[in-house]
């Protein structure tokens, strides 16, 4: 099973990268804290022996990898196949690599830490239960002055199939609009045309060519390819302004939370999510 994901690279300045460093961190505090019987994690800290020399400064390269393994399921097909998935490194391997200094298990990581030059790549599941998986990640390098970033697409799955949901089997009724207004209302949205990364009209209005694209986005989204499943919300993932005419460098990510109390009017009584209903 292939684990598919946007990619976007991106020539960022200090703020940017803070921006995405914070979105990131964002997604890792969203996700569910499942009991360790069921998913731990794996963190490896590998430093290369290789240095890179710059004008003021000696750096060994770092790579991170952060990756969940799910344990006592009762689906151990689905459980075997996840795992395989998931995993981004072999400790042994990397023990074993002579291009490595120093290869770790961490609890942790400190990234302010770990110099100008590093990459981490990590996937994190935001929901489990018996019948769906809810999950995301990232790829970052650091690249000294021109770092770049890849949003893993989130993906919440069933677990007897592998396969993302159809929408129709989560919602009934006009969910889509609601999910469209969820997004016109979206207080990141906003900030993006405050901050003149989203032009704004002479009304002070989003560009229709942007908003109609992200509006289009949620129409034809078919799948969950861009949601993601919480224990108290629902997340909507609106990925990648780069074809709607924003700055190159801007490459952004729009995150809407809806609590179930809030969606429940459109959550199918006998889909996957009918436990939220109250």
């Amino acid at each position: 099973m292939k684990f598919y994901f946007l990619n976007f690279s991106v020539a960022a300045t200090t703020s940017v990268r803070l921006a995405f460093a914070v979105a990131a961190m964002t997604l890792l505090a969203y996700s569910c804290q499942t009991a360790p019987e069921y998913i731990t994690y794996t963190t490896i800290r590998a430093t290369l022996s290789e240095p890179v020399i710059t004008e003021i400064d000696t750096i060994y390269p770092t790579q991170i990898y952060r990756y969940p393994q799910l344990h006592n399921m009762d689906n151990i097909a689905a459980q075997d196949s996840l795992n395989r998935m998931f995993r981004l490194a072999d400790y042994e391997a990397l023990q074993a690599d002579t291009q490595y200094d120093s290869v770790r298990l961490v609890d942790s990581v400190i990234y302010s830490e770990l110099g100008y030059f590093y990459s981490s790549e990590w996937i994190e599941v935001s929901y489990l239960n018996d019948e769906l998986i809810s999950y995301n990640g990232m790829l970052e390098y650091s690249g000294g002055a021109h770092p770049s970033y890849e949003l893993y697409k989130a993906r919440t799955i069933a677990l007897n199939t592998l396969r993302p949901i159809p929408l129709h089997d989560l919602f009934i009724g006009d969910y889509k609009s609601f999910f469209r207004e969820q997004v016109v209302a979206s207080k990141q949205l906003a900030q993006f045309v405050s901050n003149g990364v989203i032009e704004a009209n002479e009304w002070g209005n989003v560009c229709n060519d942007i908003l109609d694209a992200l509006l289009q986005h949620v129409d034809t989204v078919s799948t969950t390819a861009n949601m993601l499943v919480s224990d108290t919300t629902l997340s909507i993932l609106q990925v990648d302004f780069r074809d709607f005419g924003c700055p190159e460098f801007m490459r952004n990510v729009i995150e809407v939370r809806i609590p179930y109390h809030e969606l429940a009017p459109y959550i199918n009584p006998k889909g996957y999510l009918r436990k939220f209903l109250k």
